[in-house]
């Protein structure tokens, strides 16, 4: 269900029903992820008037989306019902299309996740061990571009590299030509 700031109604979304655990939305509440537990994750583009299943996976933990919705991510903690590893998953398409499985060889008890507003930065809380002092804090910057100083890419004739604007001043490498490497100043 969605509901703009003011309306006095509420709008059902069309996965159907589910074991709904979590539900995050850009700032501008036009991108929406949300987690069935046991089940799949759902993505909408538009505000909640349509929506897509993406992959299915069980015992979801946690979920964030960024402030400009384009960086969803979602934890999967381990030893759930089907044995299935302690997973972040990590999509930069706002939740649609392929997501990234990450930390997989860490094997955690995911319990929370956050994101920087641009999405750059995450930070993740596993719960421990029964047994154990408890679980840690973890960081990440993932394979988003970060800020730093202004610089140059040089590259010899023929070479080509494709760069794809993510906004807020920051670049994604999405192909690079195979005939050498580049230098970046």
């Amino acid at each position: 269900w969605t509901r703009r700031l003011g309306d006095t109604t509420w709008q059902a979304g069309d996965l159907g029903p589910g074991n709904w655990t979590f539900a995050s939305a850009s700032a501008d509440g036009m991108r929406m992820a949300v987690l069935d537990n046991g089940a799949f994750a759902g993505a909408s583009p538009d505000g909640g008037t349509t929506w897509e299943q993406t992959f299915s996976y069980s015992g979801w933990s946690g979920l964030a989306v960024s402030r400009d919705g384009r960086v969803v991510t979602a934890q999967e903690p381990r030893n759930d019902t089907y044995g299935h590893r302690g997973y972040v998953f990590v999509n930069t398409t706002g939740g649609i299309g392929n997501w990234e499985w990450t930390a997989a060889d860490l094997n955690l008890t995911w319990r929370g996740i956050s994101l920087s507003s641009d999405g750059n930065w995450m930070a993740a809380a596993d719960n421990g061990v029964a047994g154990t002092t408890g679980g840690k804090i973890y960081t990440s910057t993932g394979n988003r571009t970060a800020g730093g100083t202004l610089g140059a890419i040089t590259g010899g004739q023929g070479q080509f590299i494709e760069v794809t604007y993510q906004g807020n001043g920051r670049f994604t490498v999405t192909d690079v030509s195979a005939s050498g490497a580049f230098t970046i100043r």
